[in-house]
């Protein structure tokens, strides 16, 4: 008689799936945060707006420090859930929110891509890798 091998099941190791299933999710959920802080800042900043006269200068400085926050606050979330490579993760949570906001620009303002692009996207991806950073290297609370 044969003897048959027992046949694996098909998507391979079931740890490495979960492992990766969390690390989407939690990057997603990263990135979720990270807009849902640059909305409230940026409405924040127009409820303001409505009943004080800021400055038409003051307008872009605001608006890259809601990116920053939202930025800063996504990846490091995303290092505090997962604990490791910071700097890899924090680059594709920036990366996710530089193709969010790009797009949707691109949609509804329709501009031209120019130099200043690179600049945004290093914004994004830096701030995103620092505050990923700071989330996997910080301490947690020792009971």
């Amino acid at each position: 008689m044969k003897k048959t091998k027992p046949k694996k099941k098909a998507g391979g190791d079931s740890r490495a799936v979960r492992g990766a299933n969390r690390e989407l999710k939690t990057v997603a959920l990263s990135c979720l945060t990270g807009v849902c802080v640059t909305f409230v800042i940026l409405a924040v900043v127009a409820l303001v707006m409505t009943f004080t006269d800021l400055p038409h200068g003051a307008i872009t400085p605001i608006t890259i420090a809601a990116v920053v926050a939202g930025c800063f606050a996504a990846g490091f979330f995303c290092g505090k859930a997962l604990r490791e490579k910071g700097l890899l993760y924090g680059f594709i949570c920036g990366s996710i929110l530089f193709l969010l906001a790009f797009f949707s620009e691109l949609l509804l303002v329709g501009d031209k891509i120019s130099v200043l692009l690179l600049y945004k996207y290093i914004i994004y991806i830096a701030s995103a890798m620092i505050g990923d950073v700071l989330g996997v290297n910080r301490r947690r609370k020792v009971h």
